[in-house]
């Protein structure tokens, strides 16, 4: 099982191009303009439309704040977007958020939220999940867990 003591858990919608680059290792920085305000040890992945699937979750190595230009500077090569892309996302914003990822987990098949206890509505943003869900979430991966 994945240690999720003191730390929270997220569930995260990601655009579903973005997403599955999550998922496949070629992106391991999210780039938010906001971020929760707990420490948070894990994310988990959700597809938003039209996948609308949760499709895994990743460990939260840690949360670079920086400016938009820095962020891109540093991150642009493993962040599985183009820059163009980027500044307009960010475009009037001082601060930018990036929420490096370690190991990221598939699931064994996409499941839609209420399938795994995940209720109410889909945030924008993200939406903190207790520690019940994340088993569930744990146990449907292609992954084995003592």
């Amino acid at each position: 099982m994945a240690e999720t003591a003191n730390k929270g858990i997220v569930f995260l919608p990601v655009k579903p191009e973005y997403a599955e680059k999550i998922m496949s290792g070629e992106k391991n920085i999210e780039f938010r303009k906001t971020v929760w305000k707990e420490s948070v040890g894990y994310i988990v992945v959700y597809a938003s439309s039209p996948v609308k699937k949760v499709l895994g979750f990743a460990k939260v190595d840690s949360l670079v704040i920086d400016s938009p230009g820095n962020l891109w500077k540093n991150y642009n090569a493993t962040g599985g977007i183009n820059k163009k892309k980027f500044m307009e996302y960010f475009h009037g914003r001082k601060n930018a958020y990036g929420i490096l990822l370690g190991d990221v987990i598939q699931l064994k098949e996409p499941y839609a939220p209420k399938e795994i206890g995940i209720e109410g509505v889909i945030p924008q943003n993200f939406k903190y999940l207790n520690e019940e869900v994340f088993r569930k979430v744990e146990k449907l991966s292609a992954v084995e867990f003592d």
